[in-house]
């Protein structure tokens, strides 16, 4: 073997090292560092998709979801809406035949020492029946407003209805408290019947920390302003003048002189009018109704009316 056949066997197989190396660390070094450095590079191009897509309260805006909470706001609103409740209250008014006399609102829970007294001032009767004073703890959030009312009502029946009617508000309502007393036995049947009147105390309550669904409360229809100046209701009365030539019998009572008219009860008459007829004022009311030992007014009968002819009542 020549020297040159040598050294061309030797080149080639320094060629052949050459490659079989450089195919090596491509294949087992290069190759799988480049494929890592891709899965980086797409796993940053990722994130930084995400980063992009997140707004200022943290939450994608990819998994954002439109809820309507309307519904729900019918139970427990986001705001008290106490003029939803004086019209809810309205509606169970009417609904069970009864008169709301009186009504305010309260926010805050009173403490032992003040619903004391008020238990004090409203007074229980023969009959009394109340829920359970056990305190509630509300979950964290909700508020709570107490509508506190006084109620008249023909009877138990209707004040029972009443009270059905709340409990049935699509609104999250709860009877705190309710107070009544019955009405005396009736010995005569001219006796005309008492109003039975209660006190009621319910609970509404409403979420304030989501005042950001506030435009999702529920609609409710509130009649239309009145647009009076004078807020009072003054009802116009037409009493017809006395008769000038009316005259009466005089007659004399407990040492005070009376003129007594008689007088025929027309229909749509009461004792206002009438006495607003003979006394120019109501102060006559109580003393027709004694004089003539009466408790209803009649439409058709023959009632006295006494004027005191000395100007005394």
């Amino acid at each position: 073997m020549t020297s040159k056949t040598s050294k061309l066997l030797l080149f080639a197989l320094i060629m052949i090292v050459v490659i079989g190396g450089g195919l090596y660390v491509y294949f087992f070094h290069f190759q799988p560092l480049q494929q890592k450095v891709n899965e980086l590079e797409a796993a940053i191009t990722k994130e930084k998709q995400e980063l992009a897509m997140i707004d200022g309260t943290g939450q994608s805006s990819t998994k954002k979801e439109v809820v309507n909470t309307s519904e729900l706001q019918q139970k427990i609103p986001v705001q008290p809406l106490t003029d939803q409740i004086v019209l809810s209250l309205e509606e169970a008014e009417v609904a069970s035949g009864t008169l709301i006399t009186s009504l305010t609102f309260q926010e805050e829970e009173k403490d032992e020492q003040q619903s004391s007294e008020t238990e004090d001032y409203l007074g229980i009767g023969t009959e009394t029946e109340s829920t359970d004073k056990s305190e509630v703890n509300l979950p964290n959030g909700v508020k709570q407003i107490q509508a506190e009312m006084t109620v008249a009502s023909p009877s138990y029946k209707e004040l029972e209805t009443f009270v059905k009617e709340i409990e049935e508000l699509p609104r999250m309502a709860k009877v705190e408290r309710l107070q009544f007393a019955g009405t005396q036995e009736a010995r005569e049947l001219v006796v005309e019947p008492e109003n039975l009147s209660f006190q009621v105390v319910v609970s509404f309550y409403y979420y304030p920390e989501l005042e950001e669904l506030v435009q999702q409360l529920p609609n409710y229809e509130a009649p239309p302003a009145s647009d009076k100046e004078n807020p009072l209701y003054e009802p116009k009365v037409d009493i017809p003048p006395k008769n000038e030539t009316e005259k009466g019998n005089i007659v004399e009572k407990d040492n005070i002189t009376y003129e007594v008219f008689t007088y025929k009860v027309q229909p749509g008459d009461t004792l206002f009018r009438i006495s607003m007829r003979y006394y120019n004022s109501r102060a006559g009311e109580a003393l027709i109704k004694k004089w003539n030992n009466m408790t209803i007014l009649m439409a058709g009968t023959t009632i006295e009316v006494p004027v005191p002819v000395d100007g005394e009542n």
